[in-house]
């Protein structure tokens, strides 16, 4: 049988920019959604809890 864990305040949680500021574009068509800047969405998800972020190739700096 599985347990089923609850998040507590001493856990900590990250997210990679490109999780949350992806546009929407794929193969298959362009962006649904404007680009959004990191700096803001980054304030955001401390504001919401994050405990730190991640970079993946040119999120902040190209």
């Amino acid at each position: 049988m599985s347990t089923v864990r609850k998040p507590t305040p001493e856990d900590k949680f990250s997210f990679g920019l490109w999780t949350v500021g992806w546009t929407g574009a794929d193969p298959f068509g362009a962006a649904t959604r404007p680009a959004l800047d990191p700096w803001e969405y980054a304030e955001r998800l401390a504001e919401l809890g994050a405990w730190g972020i991640t970079f993946h190739d040119n999120d902040v700096f190209p």
